[in-house]
């Protein structure tokens, strides 16, 4: 593991069980990408940013624990770990970035908490296994392509009026049924809806 002052520059070891040294408070941009041998990664608290790719396409990386200190996370930095089962986005992550979570194909489930305010392209792209997703009162803007292909999701529950979403956030959702809690975007996705119903 080599740490360059407070910053996880590379880890290149074979174990499954992995907790991040307390004194890291940013892994850096690609600095897991590949490592087939991480099953679980726990970041210390104190962790405040993920740099972009950072733990991208560990295929057998199952669960990540983030900490309440993390306040960004890069763009495709836990893209196509295709085994992450669930996800806890902390209250104080604002933005998920583009492409964040795409190609995470077995995620079951991911818990948005208060305190998020965007969520952008393709950020959960692909994500296969999605069946439902609640969109915090939080939440302002949906971008392109945010759930392109969840190809089972069923049910996305918006808590606020207020949530701009473009178009296609969810285009692909070839399983989407009920959009609740946002006439606007509900409206902006009948096309897709209907398709599904018949």
């Amino acid at each position: 593991m080599k740490i360059n002052g407070n910053i996880l520059e590379k880890y290149t070891g074979k174990e499954g069980f992995l907790r991040v040294p307390a004194e890291v408070s940013t892994v850096g941009e690609e600095a897991f990408r590949g490592n087939d041998s991480l099953e679980s990664v726990m970041l210390s608290e104190g962790t405040q940013v993920i740099e972009k790719y950072a733990f991208a396409e560990c295929s057998g990386m199952a669960s990540v624990e983030l900490p309440d200190s993390i306040h960004t996370i890069g763009e495709y930095a836990f893209s196509d770990c295709k085994t992450v089962a669930e996800m806890f986005i902390p209250e104080s992550l604002e933005e998920i970035k583009e492409g964040t979570f795409r190609n995470c194909k077995n995620m079951l489930d991911v818990y948005l908490n208060d305190g998020l305010k965007s969520i952008g392209k393709y950020a959960f792209e692909n994500c296969e296994y999605l069946t439902e997703v609640e969109i915090p009162k939080t939440v302002e803007k949906i971008s392109s392509g945010a759930f392109k292909d969840c190809t089972r999701l069923k049910q996305v529950r918006f808590l606020s009026q207020n949530t701009l979403c473009d178009a296609d956030a969810f285009e692909g959702c070839s399983s989407l049924v009920g959009i609740m809690g946002n006439l606007t975007v509900r409206e902006k996705c009948s096309e897709i809806i209907m398709k599904n119903r018949k």
